[in-house]
């Protein structure tokens, strides 16, 4: 149930953005093997906002459906980090849930590089916050899980998920 009008929304707006001569220095600075686009930041910003926008998701399964597959499909790392900021998007706050888990710990794995870890760690995070305010302990062994996983990626996120928790972060943790 993947939108795609918002994913070659995206992706149209990435590419008329693009700056071929940025894409090498980017690329370079991230040690990427995936290219970029050559796309400055308030660029980005402003074709996500602009797709995002023209093809609002209704539901969880189109939101999950369509993260996936702007990120499984990608061909430039600007794809993947548009995957990131619709994720993060204000509008679907509702859905970084424990169902949403799954999809950012493949984010985490396939993704492992802190760019992308770094900010997933954010939506991470955003779970770990909910379940504690319900009362919940799932969320906290499950980053107690993380914090000894083979996947050196996914220890970062179990140790950086609490950065914006502040006099809240749980220590122990």
């Amino acid at each position: 149930h993947a939108d795609r009008a918002l994913i070659e929304a995206v992706r149209a707006g990435l590419h008329a953005a693009a700056d071929p001569t940025k894409a090498a220095r980017m690329q370079a600075y991230m040690k990427s093997a995936m290219p970029f686009y050559g796309v400055p930041n308030p660029a980005h910003a402003r074709a996500c906002r602009e797709a995002f926008t023209a093809h609002p998701l209704a539901s969880f399964e189109a939101w999950r459906d369509t993260l996936l597959a702007l990120w499984r499909e990608a061909t430039h790392r600007e794809e993947w980090y548009a995957a990131l900021a619709l994720a993060a998007r204000r509008r679907y706050a509702r859905y970084v849930t424990r169902a949403a888990l799954p999809l950012f710990e493949e984010f985490i794995v396939t993704g492992a590089w802190w760019d992308v870890v770094d900010e997933t760690a954010h939506l991470v995070g955003e779970v770990l916050r909910a379940d504690r305010a319900a009362g919940g302990a799932d969320m906290t062994r499950e980053m107690r899980a993380w914090s000894r996983d083979a996947h050196l990626w996914k220890r970062r996120v179990s140790i950086i998920c609490q950065l914006r928790f502040k006099t809240t972060t749980d220590l122990d943790l």
